[in-house]
């Protein structure tokens, strides 16, 4: 077998790419190493597979830096590393031919641009916190978990039911700190600053 070649296809796997994930350099294991999404099929718990990109994927480029054309080992992760997903250039090379299109998710990183604003309120009256948050690169679908300190208690508890970006409260009589973890698969979850909630007497 060829150490690699320009086309996507499981004969043009990179001679060495099992080798990557602890596997002998066989034309059998380059076969099930290519464009493989079966769990467990080379490490516990993880999927791992390899395919070709081309200069017209825009999955190649990263933070618009500019894209380059090869082979790519992706790994999504398990356990404390679940929905992770990590990738690595095998070979960059000028071009890619007869490339076929592959679904590859990005990693993802979090960025709150607005952060959840102190408020007071009267007993018994309605309260809303606010988040803002983006994905780079763009396009990650976040999800959100809002928790409180009741108290001062300095445990974080949270609060069921509460996943959106506004967390709208009513008849609160204590003065809590409330803060929102923003989640996106594939990426690291990111905590708010705390917003002190005061209550008027």
């Amino acid at each position: 077998m060829a150490l690699w070649s320009n086309t996507d296809a499981n004969t043009s796997v990179p001679k060495f790419a099992p080798s990557l994930v602890s596997l002998e350099n066989t034309q059998d294991n380059s076969n099930l190493l290519f464009g493989n999404t079966t769990a467990d099929a080379f490490v516990t718990g993880e999927t791992i597979g390899v395919f070709g990109v081309d200069t017209n994927e825009q999955q190649a480029t990263s933070n618009n830096a500019g894209g380059h054309a090869g082979w790519v080992l992706r790994t999504e992760g398990s356990g404390d590393r679940a929905g992770r997903i990590h990738t690595e250039t095998l070979v960059a090379m000028g071009s890619m031919s007869s490339d076929a299109e592959d679904v590859v998710y990005p990693d993802y990183s979090i960025t709150i641009t607005s952060q959840p604003q102190p408020a007071n309120n009267a007993v018994a009256g309605s309260v809303t916190f606010d988040v803002t948050a983006e994905t780079v690169p763009t396009g990650g679908t976040l999800s959100y978990q809002w928790s409180v300190d009741e108290n001062g208690s300095e445990t974080m508890v949270a609060l069921s039911g509460e996943t959106a970006a506004t967390l709208s409260l009513d008849n609160i009589a204590t003065a809590n700190l409330y803060r929102v973890v923003v989640s996106v698969t594939g990426g690291n979850d990111v905590t708010s600053a705390n917003a002190a909630l005061t209550i008027d007497a």
